[in-house]
């Protein structure tokens, strides 16, 4: 303690003491009078390097970029209330731009030339560039077109724009937005109005990527479109004559039905179907095809697209036979009088022959034929009788040939009427048993 009290009572403590209490009192004055204040400037952003980009080909298409940045400082309130922007500095280096597209530039913390001053906080801290360079495309031309411009059994053969490709020159990144370059012929096509070849001009719509007409942004094309149509008519044709009675016809079929034809658009006009004539299969035994060139049938003017050679086949087919026994119990009599006649039928059992379609006479049996003999009519006598078939059909089966049963018709045998027993004239003799029959 006795250390203490000595440097308290000591004169150069009171000395210190009293410098501090004057530093500190002249603090408070100042608070006072002069205090810390805080202040928000615009001031000018420097661009350094600016022309950097332009050494490697870069063009800025920033859009909009700040020119000031805004600042908060800090100090006393005579020295901030007297600050100019001039005094404060805030820049952005352009030497950080090195490629295609955005980038980020860091802009510096401002600095300020005046003591006493203090940056607490600026804004932007980041600008956002684009930079570009300028390029060249060849854009593709589409045309859009549908059948509903056709007149009806008209069809596209090509549909061909002029020049197929047009060159565009921008900016990469406006260029590569673009898909395309449309021309849609419905907009100066009424529907079903093409009936023959037809070269029209049209405005091109640049059509962006996500399918957009941006056509606005350039300068609008010309193309020419040539349209190329063809008519699709019928073909027509006859089958006439009856093949040899061995063979029916079965079909007929035809290589190509329809034909496009190309040409002078008022003959086409005329032109609803192409007639090939008659193809002749009388007394055919064996199928029947016949060529045809369409283009020897078409008047002078109109051609056929594509190929002309066409060959009609008449299907000639053998009919097929069976054979089948007919019993004489499987026959029906009609006209039977029974009461009067008697009848012997035969032989027992005859075969026929029947023709026609396979299909057709597959199943054919002797109960389905329903053979019949009709004896309407007749007496006594001895016949050959043809058999009747009630359920054929005439149109699909053939009987090959006639058949017969033969028929014996006889009159039934009179009974002669019995004679009665007459009385003897000898007296009745008595009638005497055998000794040996007589019961025991």
């Amino acid at each position: 303690m006795s250390g203490f009290k000595k440097i308290v009572q000591s004169k150069g403590f009171f000395v210190i003491l009293s410098i501090l209490l004057a530093v500190l009192s002249w603090l408070l004055v100042l608070n006072n009078t002069n205090p810390i204040k805080e202040r928000t400037l615009e001031i000018p952003l420097t661009v350094l390097n600016g022309n950097h980009p332009a050494t490697l080909d870069l063009s800025d298409q920033t859009v909009a970029r700040p020119e000031t940045v805004t600042v908060t400082v800090s100090g006393r309130q005579d020295t901030i209330n007297n600050l100019t922007v001039k005094e404060l500095y805030a820049s952005v280096d352009m030497k950080e731009i090195k490629q295609t597209g955005k980038t980020s530039l860091k802009v510096s913390k401002p600095e300020c030339s005046r003591l006493g001053i203090s940056v607490e906080d600026y804004y932007p801290k980041e600008i956002e560039f684009v930079f570009d360079t300028q390029s060249q495309r060849y854009l593709d031309v589409v045309v859009e077109y549908d059948d509903s411009l056709l007149e009806d059994n008209y069809e596209y053969i090509s549909v061909v724009a002029e020049p197929d490709k047009i060159p565009v020159v921008g900016l990469t990144n406006v260029i590569d937005n673009i898909a395309h370059i449309k021309v849609d012929l419905t907009d100066a096509i009424s529907e079903k109005s093409i009936n023959g070849d037809k070269t029209a001009s049209f405005i091109g719509k640049y059509i962006s990527v996500m399918g957009e007409d941006i056509t606005s942004s350039f300068t609008t094309e010309k193309v020419t479109v040539h349209i190329t149509v063809a008519k699709r008519v019928p073909i027509i044709y006859k089958v006439s004559g009856i093949p040899d009675s061995n063979f029916y016809y079965d079909s007929d079929s035809i290589s190509m039905d329809t034909v496009l034809i190309q040409g002078d658009a008022a003959t086409m006009a005329k032109i609803n179907q192409i007639n090939l004539g008659t193809v002749d299969i009388t007394n055919a035994t064996a199928t029947v095809s016949k060529e045809f060139d369409v283009s020897q049938l078409l008047p002078e003017g109109v051609t056929v697209y594509g190929s002309s050679e066409t060959t009609v086949t008449a299907k000639i087919v053998k009919y097929s036979t069976k054979s089948i026994t007919i019993k004489s119990s499987d026959v029906s009599y009609s006209g039977k009088d029974t009461a009067t006649y008697i009848y012997t039928i035969g032989p027992d059992a005859i075969t026929i022959l029947i023709k026609g379609k396979a299909v057709d006479i597959a199943s054919i049996t002797a109960t389905s034929l329903s053979p019949t003999i009709d004896l309407s009519n007749r007496t006594v006598g001895d016949y050959n009788i043809l058999l009747q078939f009630k359920s054929l059909d005439i149109n699909k089966v053939t009987v090959v040939g006639d058949y017969s049963f033969h028929v014996v018709i006889e009159n039934i045998p009179v009974a002669e009427p019995e004679v009665p027993d007459t009385p003897s004239d000898d007296p009745e003799e008595p009638t005497v048993t055998p000794p040996e029959t007589q019961s025991a």
